[in-house]
Parts: C-alpha cells; sequence; structure tokens
C-alpha cells in the first residue's frame, strides 16, 4: 500500500525517531519535563513543536507562561502547537492568553478550539463574545458574498465548540440560533445543545424549519 511504501523508503534512524515519538506521544508521564525545555532550547523546528505539544500531553500546567511565550515567538511558526498545547491542559490560566489571539484574529479557529476545550463559564464569555461581533457583521454590514460565507463559518464553528464547554450559560445564546436562516448553523447549535443536554422541545424548534 502507499503508507508501507513510505516506511520502507525511511531509513532506519529515522523509524527508529518515529517509533519513539509515537512510544513517548502515547505515554507522556514517561517523559521528562525537563528533556522537553531542553528540546525547546536547542531543538529544531519540528522537535520544539513536538516538545510544545507534548507538555500540553504532560498537563505540565506549570509551564503555561512559557508555552505562551510561543504564541507570538519565532514569527508564529510554533503557535499552532502552542495553542493546542494550552486546549490540552485545560486549565483557566490560559484563557486570557487565547482570548487576546481573537481580538487580533476573530477567525481564529484554533484558539477558539482551545477555549472550548478549556470549558466554564469564563470561555462561554469570550466565545459568545464572538458570536456577538460576528452576528452583528452579517445583520448591520452585509458585505461580500465571500466574507458573508466565511462570518456564517465560523458562527456555526463557534456554536459546535459551545456545546465543548460544558457550561449551561452558553445555553440561552444558543437557542436562538437554532431559528438561523443557515442549515449549518442551526446544526451546530443543536449539536450544542445536546452535549449540554438540551429538552426535548429544541428539537421541535430545529424541526420547524
Amino acid at each position: 500500500s502507499g503508507g508501507g511504501f513510505l516506511v520502507e523508503k525511511m531509513y532506519p534512524e529515522d523509524f527508529r525517531k518515529f517509533q519513539k515519538a509515537a512510544s513517548e506521544w502515547l505515554e507522556p508521564d514517561k517523559v521528562k519535563t525537563d528533556k522537553l525545555l531542553s528540546i525547546l532550547k536547542d531543538g529544531n523546528s519540528g522537535e520544539r513543536k513536538f516538545a510544545i505539544r507534548m507538555l500540553g500531553r504532560k498537563n505540565a500546567i506549570e509551564q503555561i507562561p512559557l508555552i505562551v511565550k510561543y504564541l507570538t515567538m519565532d514569527n508564529g511558526k510554533l503557535t499552532q502547537s502552542a495553542i493546542w498545547a494550552l486546549g490540552a491542559m485545560k486549565d483557566i490560566k490560559a484563557l486570557p492568553y487565547l482570548a487576546s489571539l481573537l481580538k487580533k484574529d476573530p477567525n481564529n479557529l484554533a484558539a477558539c478550539y482551545a477555549i472550548g476545550q478549556i470549558g466554564g463559564d469564563e470561555a462561554v464569555e469570550i466565545l459568545t463574545s464572538l458570536l456577538k461581533k460576528s452576528t452583528t457583521t452579517i445583520s448591520n454590514k452585509k458585505k461580500l458574498n465571500k466574507e458573508h460565507s466565511k462570518t456564517v463559518q465560523m458562527q456555526a464553528c463557534v456554536a459546535k465548540i459551545l456545546g465543548n464547554t460544558k457550561s449551561k450559560k452558553a445555553i440561552p445564546f444558543l437557542l436562538p440560533l437554532l431559528n438561523d436562516n443557515n442549515n449549518n448553523v442551526r446544526h451546530a447549535a443543536n449539536d450544542a445543545l445536546t452535549k449540554l443536554g438540551r429538552s426535548e422541545e429544541h428539537t421541535s424548534e430545529l424541526q420547524s424549519h
């Protein structure tokens, strides 16, 4: 198969590195934090990305101050790994840093997903604020179709992510979206409400469309 061909063409040393990385990923607690910090200091770009994500896997919350630095360092090359790690840790101390990314770029879905993973009432406040802004953009500005489509997509994504927050405070923001003109937004809201333990009347609201 294609996958087998790629493995056969790997050099033995590269394959051993791949096996080691896979083993460490599956058993993060066996990897020492000091080793990861050393990689961050002296490793190449790929190794540093892996080290940052491994800190997230290890739930090394004491390293959050270090990880947030990589949200803006190295011209953004390590940003996605840092966002992922912060979401994986699920610690509310990371929320202000992720929220600042959304202020710069409201379409940063990676930051949205990370905030949803952390969850809680504060995460809902951040995400619903974003939802309000996107709604205002649609209803008041009516920009080009491409921009409109992007905003609707963002609404659907944020609605779905709200279901991951495990906070009932998201429900009042999701219910109106069951009446949205866009089918994707409606179903994303319904999925989120299902995760949050919505009642049967929500289903009838959706079916009325």
